[in-house]
């Protein structure tokens, strides 16, 4: 004759699941969101066009993220954010005025 005896590990019939998210985004930072850190710019993957982009400054000092093509250009204060609405879809060349030798590529879709 078998017992069932329960679990000292609580363990359930499912898989673990990941990390739930919340508003369907990534459980690490928001994909929308442009880090600026040690004088490099943290660029996501893409965003949407129209979307809100938070651009946060880690540095000690100001950065601007601004666009070779002039569709956007936004100063950032140091250990601060700035908002700016993501143009429409393309790839748009990045760069810091105060420090030029700061670049990327932001891809809108």
């Amino acid at each position: 004759m078998s017992m069932s005896m329960p679990s000292s590990k609580g363990g359930t019939s499912s898989a673990p699941s990941a990390k739930p998210s919340t508003s369907g985004g990534s459980s690490t930072s928001s994909p929308d969101t442009v880090t600026i850190n040690n004088f490099k710019f943290q660029l996501p993957a893409s965003v949407q066009a129209g979307a809100k982009i938070t651009v946060t400054n880690q540095d000690s000092t100001d950065h601007t993220f601004s666009d070779k093509g002039n569709a956007f250009d936004v100063t950032v204060k140091a250990k601060s954010s700035a908002t700016l609405t993501a143009p429409k879809a393309g790839s748009y060349s990045v760069y810091c005025k105060f420090h030029p030798y700061m670049t990327g590529t932001l891809v809108v879709k």
